[in-house]
């Protein structure tokens, strides 16, 4: 009979993990063994862990003094990767449940398939005082994926691999997929994202795969979830996950126009969620435009710009980057350190959204900014495009003006010396 490792980390999750904790316990299938760690809460997280660990031999408590300092557990962290290949792994979040069946269901529709991950649906609800059903994430009929499946169907699965839980997994899946995000090497993100590349990265050592057409976990939206906070590693990782999804295709040869399509939405929905989070944040308008710089200094996202489609996702693509230029317009002073960064998003939203003012606008910016620095030669090399775009403009005549007396003051300093 094959054993099934079940793990939970639970932070201050006092009101959420008894409900979490009694899923497992209720379990149809009993042959498991259930990590349970406390990650240095300041709640009664650990008083529970205790209690249920006192009743039931089944479970394996861990304590760590300091939230998401997992050296502290070792054992506790390592468990996916020290488990025997033929036996199962499953994850469950302290605030999130399974069904009784969960594991017997899972498991069985993973012999009767030969599968090395099962995945099953999941019911999402909400949070509030009455708590109702407010998504499903679901396939309408069971679907088996091997070979080349996995590049035919990938639009249909993606959206699975984005999390860890709903997911059963053998043993072998985990040894050697997921990286050290603390190694320089490493591809893993780091504070957001890590979940789903460490899924994809598991679906990429199985031979095959099956999604159950039946909802067996629980997922709890939670705004105080760690997902709408702001973490300025969030822009890395999006990037980072684009990267992962690319590579998972590759050998396949050439990706297809409409997977090519369907990553460029992934991406687009990313960044939608990664800016609503930074905007919606505390976080002050010199980190916003150090975040939407590095977004936009990415050349995923530029080739997002540029990518020829039409359609709602090009009204999508549309909107989200005119609302980041009305928040850049609505900025009434920019740091002196940050004026390039400014100029740089604020030329690409305007030419993409072909504001043939705007562009100009930010041009002329960026010059005087050169210019007050004494950068003679950008300054010159700037100016040469927009003299020759604009060649009567006042401003542009008055930049050259500026200009032309920063050379000669500078030539003057020469000869002096």
């Amino acid at each position: 009979m094959n054993k099934v490792y079940i793990r939970t980390y639970a932070y201050n999750a006092e009101k959420t993990l008894a409900r979490a904790i009694e899923s497992i316990l209720n379990q149809t299938y009993s042959d498991f063994i259930y990590y349970l760690c406390d990650n240095g809460s300041t709640d009664g997280t650990r008083a529970i862990i205790q209690s249920y660990a006192e009743r039931d031999s089944r479970i394996k408590p861990f304590y760590q003094n300091k939230n998401r300092n997992y050296s502290e557990a070792p054992e506790c962290l390592l468990m996916p990767y020290n488990i025997k290949s033929d036996d199962y792994y499953c994850i469950l979040d302290a605030d999130d449940e399974y069904l009784p069946t969960f594991i017997e269901e899972m498991l069985a529709f993973m012999n009767e398939n030969n599968l090395d991950i099962g995945v099953c649906g999941s019911n999402f609800l909400s949070t509030a005082e009455n708590t109702q059903l407010i998504g499903r994430r679901i396939v309408n009929q069971n679907l088996l994926l091997e070979g080349t499946l996995f590049e035919e169907y990938f639009r249909y699965y993606h959206v699975f691999m984005r999390t860890t839980w709903g997911k059963l997994y053998k043993g072998f899946t985990l040894k050697n997929t997921v990286q050290d995000p603390s190694k320089p090497d490493s591809k893993c993100p780091v504070g957001y994202g890590g979940d789903t590349y460490n899924a994809m990265q598991s679906f990429n050592s199985a031979e095959r795969v099956g999604l159950y057409a039946k909802p067996l976990h629980v997922y709890y939206v939670s705004l105080k979830s760690s997902s709408y906070i702001w973490n300025s590693l969030r822009v890395k990782a999006d990037q980072l996950l684009h990267e992962a999804a690319l590579e998972y295709l590759k050998p396949y040869g050439k990706i297809s126009k409409e997977n090519e399509e369907f990553l460029s939405h992934v991406y687009l929905n990313a960044l939608k969620d990664t800016c609503d989070v930074l905007f919606h944040s505390v976080a002050s308008a010199h980190i916003k435009i150090d975040a939407l710089y590095e977004i936009f200094s990415c050349d995923y996202t530029k080739q997002l710009m540029i990518f020829e489609t039409s359609g709602d996702f090009f009204k999508q693509r549309e909107a989200f980057f005119s609302e980041i230029l009305r928040w850049i317009l609505s900025l009434e002073e920019v740091d002196d350190d940050q004026i390039e960064k400014y100029c740089m998003i604020g030329e690409l939203l305007t030419a993409f959204l072909h504001f043939q003012e705007g562009w100009i606008s930010f041009n002329k910016i960026k010059i005087n900014y050169l210019l007050d620095r004494n950068d003679i030669t950008e300054a010159e090399h700037q100016l040469g495009e927009m003299r020759t775009l604009l060649p009567k403009d006042e401003d542009i005549l008055n930049l050259t003006a500026r200009l032309d007396n920063l050379k000669i003051r500078a030539q003057s300093s020469t000869v002096t010396i």
